[in-house]
Order: structure tokens, then sequence, then C-alpha cells
């Protein structure tokens, strides 16, 4: 498979998960949502946030503009229906984004300081991964928390992700 197409499936897949994980997170009181659980972003809605903004870090970054944000810790909006919708516009525009580009754009390599001043440069593809691989990484310890709290979620493996897209298809 083009890497152009796994990663159009790895953005698709992105965004499934994230709408079953707000879905879920969106049955769970805000006080638990913010409640301090010793998680890397203190929070459920914390890692929420921190998702949200990387991606629109990265996808700056790509796109050679400047991030709108004041740091990579600001809150994207007051609640969880706020932060859902700048996921899935974030997520969408990944989609449409990599459905749209060339193998020659993802294979250019991007110049960026990190967020501790470094400066790096990597090409888009490895970028998009790293982003898709990142926000994974988010999403298990949210749902561990999930998990440890007591709340159901619907599983977010890429192969029931597979499952449903060819019941779909």
């Amino acid at each position: 498979m083009k890497a152009q197409n796994r990663l159009l499936e790895l953005a698709h897949y992105n965004l499934w998960c994230d709408r079953r994980l707000y879905k879920a997170c969106a049955e769970i009181p805000k006080e638990t949502l913010h409640e301090d659980l010793k998680l890397y972003f203190r929070s459920i809605f914390g890692i929420l946030n921190h998702n949200a903004i990387v991606a629109e870090l990265w996808y700056s970054r790509i796109k050679g503009k400047p991030f709108a944000r004041a740091h990579i810790h600001e809150e994207v909006g007051i609640g969880l229906v706020e932060l859902a919708e700048v996921c899935e516009r974030m997520d969408k525009v990944l989609c449409d984004y990599i459905k749209n580009t060339t193998k020659e754009k993802l294979a250019k390599v991007v110049e960026y300081q990190s967020t501790e001043g470094k400066k790096h440069a990597m090409d888009r593809e490895s970028i998009l991964f790293h982003l898709f691989n990142h926000q994974t990484h988010h999403r298990g310890q949210i749902t561990a928390a999930l998990e440890i709290l007591g709340y159901d979620f619907e599983p977010l493996d890429y192969i029931a992700y597979l499952y449903e897209e060819s019941r779909q298809g």
C-alpha cells in the first residue's frame, strides 16, 4: 500500500477513535474529566486538550505557518463540547490535507523549531505518522483512566476500526 494511502487510513482511524472517545467522555461528569488523576497532563480533559493542540501545532509546521496559540498548554475551550469541535475540525483538516497532497509533498522536509527552541527537520510523512502515533499513545492513557474509574467505552483498536469499516463499505 502506498504511504499516502496508509497515512490517509491512519487519519480516518484517528478521526474514528476521537469520535468514540469524545462520545465516552460526554457521559462523564465534568468534575471527573478535570480531576487530577496524576496522568501526564493531570486529567482526562488535560490529555484531550493536549492532543487537540499538538495536532494544530504539527499542522502549522507542515504548512510552514506560525502556531496560532500562545503556547501548547493553552486550553482550547471552556468545555468538552468546544474541545470536541476543535478536535473534529483538526482531524478533518488532516484527512483533507493527506487526501489532497502528493507523495512529493509528503516527502518534502520541513524545518521547524521545537517548543524548547531547538531546530529540527523532518519530512511531512514522518511528521504525520508521529502525530497519529502520539495521539494513539495519549488515547491509551485516557482509556486506561476510564477503565480504572469504571466507565464504559467502545474499543479503539485498529482492528475494530477495520471491522467496522468493512461492514459499512
